[in-house]
């Protein structure tokens, strides 16, 4: 009974330990980047608080448009456009 369950979730469960370990070493990355780009430490904390204020109002409104487009369409749009803004970051160091 529990291999069976476990086998059953065993792709959602990978696939938010992927997403927990990402927003940890980004959310660990980025204050440190700003920290060495000699941002003052209220740009920093509201750099980080946009980030998951963000997180949390797209979890409350991304129903419509994956119920509009599918969620694999979905799901691709939002983990190209994250990915392109984390280069970015990279690229562009102004705080």
């Amino acid at each position: 009974m529990l291999w069976e369950t476990l086998k059953q979730t065993q792709t959602a469960l990978l696939s938010l330990f992927i997403l927990t370990l990402g927003s940890g070493l980004l959310m660990t990355l980025l204050p440190l980047r700003l920290h060495a780009a000699h941002a003052s430490v209220m740009v920093i904390g509201a750099n980080t608080a946009a980030y998951y204020a963000g997180l949390v109002i797209g979890s409350f409104r991304i129903e419509r448009f994956i119920q509009r487009v599918g969620h694999i369409r979905a799901f691709s749009a939002f983990a190209s456009a994250f990915a392109v803004i984390c280069l970015l970051q990279g690229l562009w160091p102004n705080p």
